[in-house]
């Protein structure tokens, strides 16, 4: 009887402990990497970008407005990497200057690598930001 009662003990104590890891790695935020495929702007990164922005917001429970950025044609728009520096400031304001993000630019008709790559540093800079508040 006394093995019982210790063995269901033991059981819930490593019960309460699983459960107590799970619910803090699902405060743990991902935010996806986003890669681009051929010069013009693929389908993919800008779901990607939309999607990081969409669990940044939950995330901040912010109540300002991401715009959902949307490329229109094979060339890189102005107001496509507008948009989406647009909602890294407000990234930036939601988290009280807390994080910097830079400045990503883009230069000629074709979505660079450099550009790309400045995009999923911010994401990653949004990342370890948000996931060390929630530690």
């Amino acid at each position: 009887m006394k093995r019982l009662v210790i063995l269901v003990i033991g059981l819930f104590l490593l019960g309460t402990s699983a459960f107590a890891e799970t619910k803090k790695e699902d405060k743990m935020v991902f935010l996806s990497h986003c890669s681009n495929f051929g010069t013009d702007v693929s389908f993919s990164f800008q779901s990607c970008v939309n999607r990081n922005f969409d669990a940044i917001k939950r995330e901040v429970r912010s109540s300002s407005f991401y715009m959902y950025c949307s490329n229109i044609g094979s060339d890189v728009q102005w107001s496509y990497t507008n948009c989406i520096q647009s909602n890294f400031s407000r990234v930036e304001r939601d988290l009280q200057n807390a994080v910097y993000l830079q400045y990503c630019s883009n230069f000629g008709r074709e979505l660079s690598f450099m550009y790309v790559s400045c995009v999923n540093r911010n994401f990653r800079s949004i990342e370890r930001f948000l996931n060390s508040q929630n530690n």
